[in-house]
């Protein structure tokens, strides 16, 4: 039974909701499942829905980690897109914590990233998570915003949930949603719904949805990440309007925390 009013999706559109790791792809995941529950399609790994699937039309492709060549390149025909992004500072560390202190079961080929990362310091383990990494993230990012494609923002659903999905749905997929559907779908699939009452910023490192808030990377970069970081990728952040300057520095000094997050549990595979 709905727990929503369905919105009617187009019997002849395909729609595909592009994006890149740890911006919020499995939270949005959520929320497609429960406004269209027989038309989205489960998610394989290595993008394989969509690489080895031909295009459906009336159905939702979620979870396409693709640059726009690649989108390009599966000839979807009629089809609209929805388009997230996430900053790659809080990427990188979403990531560092996901693949460190995750107690998911995950892909043997992240056996060799946490054995590394679980082996070193924060500061090392994001150093070498931004260079073995988040290329490909930094890769979908650079490929679409180079493009000028209109792009939603994970920072902006954290801020204005009900209103960005709104403007998600309408604008970026061209459906019919009321805002009073918006407010449901992001009331039943809030944070604290998702993690059993845990407000956004209360910790837990073991979970899919650790912390919830944006502009953590604050909390765990340091100088010379800070660098390295500006070395790699600075040109996608100002591509991507995150910093208006390439002289961005760390507005407060890191945590000292790090002793505490080197000894917090991990599960090897």
């Amino acid at each position: 039974m709905w727990e929503i009013e369905p919105i009617k999706l187009s019997s002849d559109t395909v729609y595909y909701h592009i994006t890149h790791w740890k911006a919020g792809s499995q939270w949005l995941l959520r929320i497609f499942r429960a406004a269209f529950p027989e038309a989205v399609v489960d998610p394989a790994p290595k993008v394989g829905h969509v690489r080895e699937r031909k295009p459906e039309a009336g159905r939702i492709f979620p979870c396409c980690y693709l640059t726009s060549e690649e989108y390009r390149a599966l000839k979807a025909g009629k089809a609209r897109r929805m388009v997230v992004i996430r900053d790659l500072r809080d990427t990188l560390v979403a990531a560092y914590f996901h693949l460190r202190c995750s107690n998911k079961a995950e892909d043997d080929s992240i056996a060799h990233v946490r054995s590394v990362l679980t082996g070193t310091n924060v500061e090392d383990g994001l150093i070498y998570l931004m260079e073995e990494w988040l290329p490909q993230s930094a890769e979908i990012q650079r490929t679409w915003l180079a493009e000028r494609e209109p792009v939603i923002r994970l920072e902006d659903f954290m801020s204005a949930p009900a209103e960005t999905l709104y403007y998600a749905f309408r604008r970026a997929w061209g459906l019919r949603l009321q805002t009073r559907e918006a407010r449901r779908l992001i009331r039943n699939n809030s944070f604290e719904q998702l993690t059993g009452g845990r407000p956004p910023g209360q910790e837990d490192l073991t979970s899919h949805y650790r912390k919830g808030i944006k502009g953590d990377w604050r909390n765990h970069f340091t100088p010379r990440v800070v660098e390295h970081f500006k070395r790699l990728y600075n040109d996608t952040l100002l591509l991507s309007g995150y910093e208006k300057s390439a002289d961005w520095r760390l507005d407060t000094e890191p945590k000292a925390a790090f002793e505490a997050i080197d000894k917090a549990p991990f599960f090897h595979l």
